[in-house]
């Protein structure tokens, strides 16, 4: 998977198959996941989702951003609380 260091410190994904496995893994531990609210513009969209991971509840925003030809060019994925994400990497590491 090809990673850049992004500006703000995070670390970005880059690519489509980066993406694509990135999904297909959270996937399989999400319960529950469902859109609240969808937001939709002519060159961007955002969405706002709920899920849970066992006892733990979580919700967050996509920010999609599209090109001239309406391929995805930028997607940025919010979740929250962080201190259940953290603990659900470990257990996704395991």
């Amino acid at each position: 998977m090809s990673t850049t260091e992004h500006p703000r410190g995070a670390m970005a994904q880059l690519g489509e198959e980066a993406t694509l496995a990135s999904l297909r893994q959270s996937f399989g531990f999400f319960e529950n996941f469902e859109c609240a609210r969808e937001f939709v513009g002519d060159k961007s969209h955002a969405q706002e989702f709920r899920y849970r991971v066992g006892d733990a509840a979580f919700n967050g925003m996509d920010s999609i951003r599209l090109d001239a030809a309406g391929k995805v060019s930028d997607l940025v994925v919010l979740v929250r609380p962080v201190s259940d994400i953290m603990k659900r990497g470990e257990e996704a590491a395991r």
